[in-house]
């Protein structure tokens, strides 16, 4: 078996970029010579790319409405060598394209094999038209075109796709389209949510000044054992941990902090910085708290945004760390939900809001209206919107994320915990499968991006048991 980068290849004279429509294979999937991994939309046509042997799929790195040049890595796969023949189905005809492996595949810094597809010349040169395009990838007898998402949720909730009207791009099934079968079928869905009691405690809120940046944090519990450290994610505060500092606080202190540009913290201008602040200019503000905290020592927790800031600070200093836990965190893989993070920076309503909410839960009853008064209070002044939209550019690129440092979690010295909702749609749980065999894994099934709120009993427990030895 061999590691390869499969990528995006001309499919026509004038084709300079691609969309990746759907991804017919997840991460870890395996696949069979001939099978169609991706559904591809060219200047012209929509073609499908089928598997030009048997093997798995490691990891996509162009994810599903991204545009792609040519030449660029689609996704890693891993396959055994080359036979040099046909998949089943490549024989040409004027409405399919057949593709075929680059005879002599290069070889990158990682050492992977970079196999480039290359479009065989069709028989017939006449241009496609729109509808004759559509053609090309018409579903076959019970197949039909949907996002791995909507699929999963039809599965989970015994619909056929065959009932669903595929809204997205040419009739694409999306979630929202299952959703809204759901709802139809259920009218006490579209009851109004109830909010979740959150758990009583008292808690006390300080300043810490860093130069010319103030932190805003939570500091509580009693203070005779190695000190919890939580750091929230994008476009998150402190408050997100308020189902675990509660519980997690009646046997040793806890801190939470807002991140700069989040919460109550002063935004990222107060640094002058005419650069956005990424993921190890974060790691080192929370460095500067530390130490202006006299907290030598800490068991550190991570969400999302706070995962990677978390986990560059362990590379960093991992004198500092008894204990690590990632909670979803970026810079594990490559995707991230671009639709998620614009369109909570460009909500300008309240519906708009709630609907991008959505996307951070399995169940819609945690998007109420005291977290939705809260954002649009922060919102209330631009100078917050402007910080995560600098904050976004620093983290990705079209869906596309730009740190990664998933090669250096072997090396970790402390006890490490991922936790992760299996149904996130912000930040695929995939990424959590491959870890190093010495980090503990913990997926949770029908829960979303917010493990720690949807999961927090489990969730508390978990943390409980990572900080017992010290």
């Amino acid at each position: 078996m061999k590691e390869k980068i499969l990528s995006l290849p001309r499919m026509g004279e004038t084709m300079e970029e691609g969309t990746v429509l759907t991804w017919l294979k997840s991460a870890g999937d395996s696949f069979r010579r001939g099978e169609v991994l991706l559904e591809l939309e060219t200047d012209k046509m929509v073609v499908e790319v089928p598997a030009l042997e048997d093997g798995s799929l490691l990891e996509i790195l162009a994810p599903e409405e991204s545009k792609v040049e040519i030449g660029t890595a689609l996704a890693r796969v891993l396959g055994v060598e080359d036979s040099g023949t046909e998949p089943p189905g490549a024989a040409l005809s004027p409405e399919t394209t057949s593709l075929a492996p680059d005879a002599n595949p290069s070889v990158d810094s990682r050492g992977m094999a970079s196999v480039t597809l290359q479009t065989a010349v069709p028989i017939s040169k006449t241009a496609m038209t729109p509808d004759a395009a559509a053609e090309v990838v018409e579903p076959t007898q019970g197949r039909f075109r949907a996002s791995p998402a909507a699929r999963r949720l039809a599965q989970r909730h015994d619909i056929s796709l065959a009932a669903a009207a595929g809204t997205g791009p040419l009739g694409r099934i999306t979630r929202a389209d299952i959703e809204q079968l759901i709802d139809s079928a259920n009218p006490a869905r579209n009851l109004p949510a109830l909010e979740p009691v959150a758990p009583e405690s008292s808690v006390s809120e300080h300043w810490c000044e860093l130069g010319s940046l103030r932190i805003r944090y939570i500091r509580k519990g009693v203070p005779e054992q190695t000190p919890l450290l939580f750091i929230h994610g994008f476009g998150s505060d402190r408050h997100t941990w308020r189902y675990n500092l509660g519980v997690l606080s009646k046997h040793r202190e806890v801190w939470a902090l807002d991140l700069p540009g989040h919460g109550d913290s002063s935004g990222i201008g107060a640094l002058g910085a005419s650069q956005p602040l990424g993921i190890p200019e974060y790691a080192e503000i929370v460095a500067q708290f530390l130490a202006a905290q006299n907290l030598a020592r800490v068991h550190l927790i991570g969400h999302s945004l706070g995962g990677g800031v978390a986990l560059q600070l362990a590379v960093r200093q991992p004198q500092v760390l008894a204990s690590l836990a990632l909670l979803a965190p970026i810079g594990l893989g490559r995707e991230i939900n671009r639709d998620f993070i614009e369109g909570f920076i460009l909500a300008t309503t309240r519906t708009a809001l709630t609907d991008s909410l959505h996307r951070l839960f399995y169940s819609g009853t945690w998007v109420n209206a005291s977290l939705l008064d809260s954002l649009e209070e922060q919102r209330r002044d631009p100078g917050r919107l402007g910080a995560l939209r600098k904050t976004a550019q620093a983290l990705h690129d079209n869906g596309v994320q730009h740190w990664q440092i998933r090669e250096q979690l072997s090396g970790l010295p402390m006890p490490v915990k991922v936790i992760w909702g299996r149904e996130d749609q912000v930040i695929p749980s995939a990424h959590a499968w491959g870890l190093p065999g010495e980090i503990a894994v913990h997926l949770f099934p029908e829960t979303g991006h917010m493990a720690h709120v949807e999961q927090s009993v489990a969730v508390n427990r978990l943390l409980e048991e990572l900080v017992a030895f010290e």
